[in-house]
Parts: C-alpha cells; sequence; structure tokens
C-alpha cells in the first residue's frame, strides 16, 4: 500500500486499543502485536492517565515505536496513532510462529 493510500485508509478505522494508566504493558503489547498481525492497520489513542505518565507526547510515541516490531507509523494526530504492519512482515511473522 502506498503512503498516500495508507493515511486515507488510517483515518476510516476506529480507534481499536487505548493506553491508560498501565501504560504500556506486557498485555498492551501481546494485544497491538496481534491485532497489527490480524489487520495490519490499528488505531491506538492515548488516553489522559497514560499522558500523565510522561512530560511530552513525543515521549509516549517513542516509547511505543521502541518496543513495536515491523510495524511503522502512518499518522500521528493529537493523541491518536495509527500503525500498520506490511502483509510480507505479518506472513513471515506467522510462518515461524507455525515453525516452532
Amino acid at each position: 500500500m502506498r503512503g498516500s493510500r495508507r493515511k486515507l485508509k488510517a483515518r476510516e478505522p476506529k480507534v481499536t486499543l487505548q493506553i491508560g494508566k498501565s501504560g504500556l504493558s506486557e498485555g498492551f503489547l501481546r494485544e497491538l502485536d496481534r491485532q497489527l498481525d490480524e489487520v495490519g492497520l490499528v488505531k491506538v489513542r492515548f488516553l489522559r492517565s497514560a499522558r500523565l505518565l510522561y512530560e511530552h507526547k513525543d515521549q509516549l510515541l517513542q516509547d511505543l515505536l521502541s518496543k513495536v516490531r515491523d510495524a511503522e507509523l502512518v499518522d500521528f494526530r493529537g493523541f491518536t496513532v495509527t500503525l500498520y504492519r506490511s502483509r510480507e512482515k505479518r506472513r513471515r511473522k506467522t510462518l515461524y510462529r507455525n515453525s516452532t
């Protein structure tokens, strides 16, 4: 999917995950990874309680991107982030899981 088409598609889906007071917990990261594998395009909203954990929203975004593998940032508006994982990376990861 091209960059401009991806940005247009990023506006369509509703927020599927929210980061709250527990921050980037292991359970949240596991669910984000699962949704990226299944759907490919995921919207994440930072709730007010999560924003209080960081001085600036860029720090929260940087922390999120450092913990998520094989995903690229599509859009960042206000306190909502859209992440994308390509089909090739999803398929390769799925094949790896089945071979173990």
